[in-house]
């Protein structure tokens, strides 16, 4: 109950916030329902998205839907976490957003190997890296290389 009352609190001052903070903000809101332990988390964070969907700023939109598609996944929610990870893809790789891309496509990687689809998974670790290299975010490629080492073996 505590978690939708701030939940209604954020979402109510959206329009004041500065882009960054409401970023931290909403993925706080995701944070806070960590592990999606019951239906009020799901349903707060169901808002969330659609809270963000119609926005101009289709950076925070993909920024949310990363912070959700993750935070199903954590939970072995799979498909719902792929579903919202391939939309932030979309979404960062029509605005140009290529860090987002990269976390986006890192996180795939992830889903694939709780799905058993090796080939697959490979495939976007390797596109994530090669995401990172061409933004020269050396710290990103490193956590790229450890999540794939730490993952396979």
């Amino acid at each position: 109950m505590r978690v939708f009352l701030f939940s209604l609190l954020v979402l109510s001052s959206l329009p004041a916030l500065s882009q960054e903070n409401e970023i931290d903000s909403l993925s706080q809101i995701i944070n806070t329902c960590l592990p999606l332990d019951g239906d009020s988390c799901q349903t707060v964070i169901q808002e969330l998205i659609k809270s963000v969907e119609n926005s101009s700023n289709q950076r925070l939109y993909a920024h949310i839907l990363i912070y959700a598609g993750e935070a199903y996944s954590d939970i072995g929610d799979f498909d719902k976490g792929e579903r919202l990870l391939i939309k932030a893809k979309t979404i960062s790789e029509s605005i140009g957003a290529t860090a987002l891309n990269a976390n986006s496509t890192d996180l795939l990687g992830i889903i694939a190997l709780g799905q058993g689809n090796y080939q697959e998974a490979i495939s976007y670790f390797v596109s994530s890296a090669k995401i990172c290299e061409e933004l020269g975010d050396k710290a990103e490629l490193a956590n790229v290389y450890l999540q794939f080492c730490y993952r396979f073996f």
